[in-house]
């Protein structure tokens, strides 16, 4: 009895029905798994996430590539550009000296399109660059664009010459010399302007080994000159 159940297994095709589906069924396993690692390794795909912020297409910060735009009037300068996808504001970087950067440029933040600069001198040429802002990350530089204020009237006084800034310490003293027919001068600090000003001016209240920059005008009546040649100083490093 024994034997012949031997050999009637012996001469059956089941050994080898049995090895075909067992491999048959770990190629397909083994096609699933190698799909699933494919699918995981695709860009957006699997549990890398990250957080969106402003992208380009080239996978870093997007800037506001074209269409800025400025346009100068009485005192002051407006800026437009176009939105940028996925930016939450904008920063603005201005200078009266053309090559303005993120590092030179005087900065403005949390501005939106159109921003008008105002209180700006007569007659006198500014220069701005806006970068996209998404949280943390703030996205490459615009191209320079530039604008010039309106020009003075034909009764203003010429513009101040002479003007000098030297730092101390939490200080600048910035003096200039007097012009005919002026009866006050206005002193412009960045985007502060100081009305009334006389020479010598002290500007106190500043922040240790920081740079600032002035130009100064000279005032008859309604009627503003032209801005001075810019200059700078710095205030004495902190302990000095």
């Amino acid at each position: 009895m024994k034997k012949c159940m031997v050999d009637d297994l012996a001469g059956s095709d089941r050994p080898r029905e049995a090895m075909k589906a067992l491999m048959k069924g770990t190629s397909a396993a083994i096609t699933v798994l190698c799909l699933l690692i494919i699918v995981l390794m695709l860009p957006g795909c699997g549990g890398g996430g990250g957080s969106e912020g402003v992208t380009s297409q080239s996978g870093g910060n997007a800037g506001v590539s074209s269409g800025v735009a400025a346009t100068g009037g009485t005192k002051e300068v407006t800026i437009s550009w176009p939105a940028v996808s996925g930016a939450t504001s904008y920063n603005l970087y201005w200078s009266t000296a053309s090559g303005v950067t993120t590092a030179t440029g005087t900065k403005i933040v949390g501005v939106t399109s159109p921003y008008v600069q105002t209180e700006l001198a007569d007659g006198t040429a500014y220069y701005y660059i806006v970068t996209a802002v998404s949280g943390a990350d703030e996205g490459p530089a615009s191209a320079e664009v530039t604008a010039t204020t309106n020009g003075p009237s034909p009764t203003a006084p010429p513009a101040p010459s002479g003007v000098a800034a030297i730092g101390g310490t939490k200080e600048v003293v910035i003096f200039w010399q007097e012009v005919p027919g002026a009866t006050s001068y206005n002193l412009y600090c960045s985007t502060t302007m100081i009305a009334g000003a006389t020479s010598p001016y002290v500007q106190t209240g500043l922040a240790d080994g920081t740079t600032y920059n002035y130009i100064v005008t000279a005032v008859s009546g309604a009627d503003e000159s032209p801005a001075s040649a810019l200059v700078t100083a710095t205030t004495n490093p902190e302990g000095s």
